[in-house]
């Protein structure tokens, strides 16, 4: 059974910016674009880059390392080495507090 987190609010995550969140041990990138929010794996696929030292280019984030570029709405691999895509979680807004939802353990 999947469960709902609260992992931060709406002002902590200003409009064309993302952070990185830890639930129960694992990273999840948050981005804020166009007043959607997005949550993907914060990890890189090709060779575990830390996204949340990446940077954002339109709708998508780019892993520091070697520049795989992941589309945010989807997780896809837009360009670069990845041969995998992202996770991505569905996000819940409540208020002023930022709900992902996880998939069960």
């Amino acid at each position: 059974m999947s469960r709902r987190v609260a992992v931060c609010t709406l002002d902590s995550l200003p409009e064309g910016s993302f952070r990185v969140v830890a639930v129960d041990g694992h990273e999840i990138l948050l981005a804020r674009l166009n007043n959607d929010i997005y949550a993907v794996d914060a990890v890189c696929t090709h060779e575990s880059g830390p996204l949340g030292e990446g940077y954002l280019e339109g709708d998508a984030i780019v892993c520091p390392i070697h520049f795989t570029m992941f589309s945010l709405r989807t997780g896809q691999i837009l360009e670069g080495p990845a041969t995998r895509p992202l996770r991505t979680y569905p996000v819940h807004i409540e208020a002023d507090t930022v709900f992902v939802t996880l998939p069960s353990a």
